[in-house]
């Protein structure tokens, strides 16, 4: 696993960033962090120290990290702060863990992991320093990109960016931005309020085409959420009307509040079915998403004076879900019990198995460390290096794709075919003994069925407190218009099938 780039591969050029002390915003000069001499060594032990004390296996993956510190000290003091960090990612990548990398301030991801982390005890009074109020502000345009074969090619347009107005799509070359060579930050930095002239190529030896698109300053969350507001959208294939959002972060509870919103009361709350697109998401964990799509108790129908109904949707049957090697950390858990506990199918190409907890920390030259500190495991497997394998693998060639995305075709196929299930079945159900207190539209009761509660009527069955029991239950889908009161399902018990 290459850990030098694992996390930069996700958020490769999305920013172009511009650090900026308190009051006094001035764009990022290369030249700043190009720095030899003492502050150099002095980052250098720095590393090892952190690394020895915090890396979350202490016996480093078996690398004798005392002795490659040793051994690859010398001549510390002559490098560059991007040749410090070749250096030290070399030693990190022996370690074979993700979340372990050291980024300097021409790499994207140090701006992207100081707004996901700016709260953070590490970070926020160096957050309070280094940027504006704290806030992490960056010169952009909203793209992914991805280096292949020593070319560049826009990976992602995020919604509701410059890029997008100006008609940038997936699959575009990027060969020139303003006649120099693209870099990730410098590209853009410092040019908020003006445009930038980029030369794209969407052929091979195709012509070139020249885009001036405009610069402006974002905010990475912030831009994520509107990017994530601006994809929700109703697509109509096949007779149905297929329900489509982009998460691309879950780094805090706005994200979680933006999807319930759109699902549950927004323009998706009236899908047949939804896909919901994982890919190359950011941040955070997402495990409470699976509420919104399976909300539990019973349907509402709450009426009043300045208030309109309250109505939940359950999507649990009826959700295609999409993931690629940019899916990763919390993203991958969420993944992996959406397959393990029948959430819908994944969709697309294996996520990126880079699932440990990691922290940052702020060097003395001015880059930012990763590391990787504590170990994740789910039921006891453990899914780092290995990562989640979707239901149906769909491969995504990039280069040239003149925005078309075949992912996102298989996975709107599959969710007009959920669309058109009745989604009828029998069930085995484990009751437990004893009802427990719940809420519906006043207090009441519930049985507890495989470990949940249960809000409504199993026709043939009564249960007798104290007794546990073991039955079948056939779920058949109410037809079409369910009344706001009732669940959308009948439930009846019948013999073992």
């Amino acid at each position: 696993m290459n850990t030098t780039s694992s996390l930069a591969a996700i958020v490769f050029s999305i920013f172009a960033a511009t650090l900026t002390p308190p009051g006094t915003p001035r764009p990022y000069q290369a030249s700043d962090h190009e720095r030899g001499g003492a502050v150099q060594l002095e980052t250098y032990d720095e590393v090892c120290r952190i690394v020895a004390e915090r890396f979350f296996d202490p016996r480093f993956r078996g690398v004798d990290w005392a002795d490659r510190c040793a051994a690859q000290r010398a001549g510390v003091e002559d490098l560059s702060a991007a040749e410090l960090a070749a250096r030290l990612n070399g030693m990190l990548a022996r370690l074979d863990t993700s979340h372990t990398a050291v980024y300097t301030p021409a790499d994207p991801a140090f701006y992207l992991l100081f707004d996901v982390f700016a709260e953070s005890p590490h970070l926020q009074h160096h957050a309070q320093a280094l940027f504006d109020d704290g806030r992490v502000v960056v010169d952009g345009i909203g793209i992914f990109t991805r280096r292949i074969d020593g070319r560049v090619f826009i990976e992602d347009v995020l919604e509701a960016t410059p890029a997008a107005d100006a008609g940038l799509r997936v699959g575009d070359e990027i060969v020139t931005v303003d006649g120099a060579d693209f870099a990730p930050v410098q590209s853009f930095a410092g040019k908020a309020g003006g445009t930038v002239a980029i030369a794209i190529r969407r052929q091979i030896k195709g012509p070139l085409v020249h885009q001036e698109v405009a610069v402006i300053r974002l905010n990475p969350r912030e831009t994520f959420l509107a990017a994530m507001e601006a994809s929700a959208r109703i697509i109509e294939r096949d007779g149905r009307r297929i329900g489509y959002v982009r998460i691309w972060s879950s780094a805090g509870r706005r994200y979680h509040d933006v999807l319930e919103r759109l699902v549950q009361h927004g323009p998706l709350a009236d899908s047949e079915a939804l896909v919901i697109d994982l890919r190359g998401r950011i941040g955070g964990g997402g495990m409470n998403y699976l509420e919104i799509i399976d909300p539990r108790g019973p349907r509402l129908n709450v009426t009043g004076r300045d208030f309109s109904q309250i109505r939940p949707h359950n999507f649990r049957d009826r959700t295609v879900w999409l993931i690629d090697a940019g899916v990763r950390s919390g993203a991958e858990l969420l993944a992996y019990t959406i397959q393990r506990d029948g959430y819908g199918p994944l969709i697309g190409e294996t996520s990126a198995g880079a699932v440990v907890g990691g922290s940052p920390f702020l060097l003395p030259n001015g880059s930012l460390l990763y590391v990787a500190v504590v170990d994740l495991a789910v039921d006891g497997e453990r899914l780092e290096g290995v990562g989640v394998t979707p239901d149906i693998t769909v491969p995504f060639p990039l280069p040239y794709a003149a925005g078309r995305d075949p992912q996102v075709d298989r996975a709107l196929e599959e969710a007009v075919g959920l669309a058109r299930t009745d989604h009828s079945a029998v069930i085995l159900f484990d009751i437990e003994a004893n009802t427990v207190p719940c809420e519906g539209l006043m207090p009441m009761r519930c049985l507890v069925v495989n470990g949940e509660y249960f809000y409504d009527v199993i026709d043939g069955y009564r249960h007798v407190e104290g007794q546990s029991a073991r039955i079948y239950v056939e779920r058949i889908k109410r037809p079409e218009p369910v009344p706001a009161d009732v669940g959308d399902f009948v439930y009846r018990r019948v013999d073992k099938p």
